[in-house]
């Protein structure tokens, strides 16, 4: 029997969230002897969101709402969320968005699977609706002509807003070239993406029970592949674990102004650890 706990954060958003619970409740786990725990973190401050949070807890036994004092961000909700469980108890610990649709045998494949010791954070072939995989995110380390470009994208928010607007471009234009990707097989990654990972037991035991993040949001796929890497860990892609992220595939990429100058302070804070 495996113990799996999933964590999310809610902002704003509690029709999103029981999509994401109407799918744990759906998973194949009387047969595979799985036992799940679920947290939700509300970071919306906002009354009416409680109360549909608490009517949620209500409908699934397994679930428990926690509510933020203040919005703690992406990873700071997720830290509260891991600080409410005892973390032993579990074989596995998912963290992502409240914007996830698991399938049905999403734990029937993960009770087949066997990991190394070495790894930490197992990170699934996550996709959109409009069929975009997302994982790998980052294969290799950045080059040097990558951080160099994300320095550039940083210095200006109209400098971003080019860049931006060039690399949809270019993006659109290989989509085009090679509409049919070959398959990425189950390896080792620099980085997943961070709408989901499974952390191991492995991970806690090496790193501890707070995920690394020094910002508010933005880069929390590089903390958290500097903190696997730092204390001997890595991160794995396996194709086999298959995870809807229902993202807005279809509003424009280009960032605001208020986003973009988060994202542009997070930067400078997360830099050195590229």
């Amino acid at each position: 029997m495996i113990s799996v706990a999933f964590i999310c954060v809610n902002y704003h958003n509690a029709i999103v969230t029981l999509r994401f619970l109407e799918s744990l409740d759906a998973l194949d786990r009387v047969e595979q002897q799985c036992d799940i725990r679920c947290v939700v973190i509300d970071n919306s401050c906002a009354e009416e969101q409680w109360s549909a949070m608490l009517a949620l807890q209500d409908r699934f036994s397994w679930l428990r709402c926690v509510r933020a004092a203040d919005n703690l961000g992406y990873f700071g909700g997720l830290n509260l969320g891991l600080n409410q469980l005892q973390i032993s108890e579990y074989d596995y610990v998912m963290i992502g968005n409240n914007d996830l649709v698991f399938p049905p045998d999403f734990v029937t494949i993960l009770t087949s699977l066997r990991f190394d010791p070495s790894v930490y954070a197992i990170c699934p072939d996550v996709y959109t609706p409009n069929g975009l995989h997302q994982n790998p995110h980052r294969l290799k380390p950045m080059s040097w002509l990558v951080k160099f470009l994300f320095d550039c994208y940083f210095t200006h928010y109209w400098i971003g807003i080019f860049l931006s607007f060039v690399s949809q471009s270019l993006k659109r234009v290989l989509r085009a070239i090679r509409p049919s990707a070959i398959p990425y097989t189950a390896q080792t990654v620099n980085e997943g993406i961070g709408a989901c990972y499974l952390l191991t037991r492995a991970f806690f035991a090496s790193c501890g029970n707070n995920l690394y993040f020094p910002s508010f949001l933005f880069g929390e796929e590089i903390c958290l592949s500097w903190q696997i890497r730092s204390n001997g860990g890595v991160s794995w892609y396996d194709p086999q674990l298959k995870v809807l992220h229902n993202e807005n595939t279809s509003t424009s990429r280009l960032p605001k102004r208020s986003s973009y100058e988060m994202a542009r302070a997070s930067h400078w804070k997360y830099r050195h650890l590229i």
